[in-house]
Order: structure tokens, then sequence, then C-alpha cells
């Protein structure tokens, strides 16, 4: 808040330009309520909790300015600095939130077809720290192998006969448990978006071992980063400024 400028008036100011704002994301009715819009916010992974109820306690206190009393023109409490401050850092988080492409470090993505010999992967694991690779038939989605599902196969294969008998990518695909728990983003996708979608299941599932961003956010499009567990830690560091 500017110097000597009126507690309730930033206030009302910052408020406002929230509300148009999660309007706009939401591409919400007139009639449609600021402590609904909040709440699917929340639900769309939009704003974190503890800012939907940042968001819904200063609607009340919105409600308290603009119908309360008023002494000499002025309404007779005005917000506190801390809650004009909360609520203009969840404002920049909604207009410029970190975006999970820009936080984690570039890194190419390396793809399979599913007729592509096993030992041309294990050899990419062998030169590389790559640990993911998308499965593709032209512009298919297949399923994702992974490092550990390749483990798993190695193991299972060689203690049967001492031999390798899986011939193709498939093969190995075949037996990965996890290969399909795997969510789609677009590159606008934000940190705390990737974030939560790797870490909160929905009713009826568990949540994605593996986020491929692309270009939508639909599978028929390549990847752009492959995005796992071990990217949680940096996706949720870059929201630190944001904390209420």
């Amino acid at each position: 808040m500017a110097q000597n400028e009126d507690p309730a008036l930033a206030f009302l100011t910052v408020f406002n330009n929230i509300e148009a704002t999660i309007r706009r994301l939401l591409d919400a009715k007139p009639s449609d309520s600021f402590t609904w819009m909040v709440r699917l916010c929340e639900k769309k992974r939009i704003i974190t909790p503890a800012q939907s109820d940042t968001l819904q306690a200063a609607a009340n206190l919105r409600n308290s300015i603009t119908h309360g009393s008023y002494l000499h023109g002025e309404p007779v409490a005005d917000p506190r600095e801390d809650i004009i401050n909360d609520i203009s850092a969840i404002y920049a988080f909604l207009t410029d939130p970190p975006l999970a492409l820009s936080v984690l470090p570039q890194k190419d993505v390396v793809t399979f077809a599913p007729d592509t010999s096993v030992r041309n992967v294990l050899a990419k694991l062998r030169s590389t720290r790559f640990s993911q690779f998308p499965i593709y038939e032209g512009r298919t989605f297949i399923g994702v192998l992974t490092a550990n599902s390749i483990a798993k196969w190695l193991a299972e294969d060689i203690l049967d006969d001492g031999e390798l008998s899986a011939i193709s990518v498939q093969d190995v695909l075949d037996r990965a448990r996890d290969s399909q728990r795997v969510a789609f983003l677009p590159r606008t996708a934000t940190s705390y978006n990737v974030a939560e979608t790797l870490m909160r299941a929905g009713k009826k599932q568990r949540p994605p071992r593996i986020i491929l961003i692309t270009e939508h956010g639909k599978k028929d499009e390549r990847p752009l980063r492959v995005v796992s567990e071990a990217d949680v830690a940096l996706l949720l560091d870059s929201l630190d400024v944001f904390a209420d």
C-alpha cells in the first residue's frame, strides 16, 4: 500500500481487480457470486486452499466496508495493512503466476516407438540421465516407460530363465503397471497446477506418476517436458514468494 493511501480505498481497489481477474479466468456470468468463483478457482487449482480462505474472508470484509457504518463519509473501520498485502500478493499470483516450464530446468524429451528394440532404451539409460520415456506410435500416445519399470522387467526376465526375452519397448510396456498414470497439461500450466496434479488424487483415482506438458495439453501433441514427483519440490519453491 502506498504511503498516505486510504486503506479502505486501497483494499477495495485490489479486491475489485481480483474479482475482475477471476471472472475473466472463469468466463463467469455476472450473476456468479465472488465466493462461488473463489471456490471454483480452488477446485480448478488456480489458487491454493489458503488463498481461497483469504479471499473468502476478504469478501466479508468488503461487504462490511461497502455496506457498513460510515462517519463523515469514511468507513468506521479500516482494513489492516497485512490484509491488503495478502490480497495484493494473491492478485500478483493470479495475474503473473510462475509457469512450470519457466521454473523447471530445460530438459530434452526422448521418445520411442512401441516397436523400438528395448536395447536402444537400455543404451539411452546408460549414456544419459533420462529416466522417463514417452512412447508414441505416430502421433498416438501409448504410455510412459520409466527406469523403474525397466528395472523390474530386467529383474523378472533374467531371474525367469537367465536371458532377456523381451524384444521391443511394447513388450516391457505391457508389464509396466503405471505406464498409463499420466496426465497432460498445456505449456501455460502453472507451477502450482502441476505440483497439485502430481500430489492430489481425484475422487476415484490415484494421482499421476508423470505429467507430460504439451503445447495445448493434448495427447496427440509431442511433449515439451516430462514432469515427475522429483520435480515437485522445485515447483513448490517457486510459490514461496506468494505464500500467505
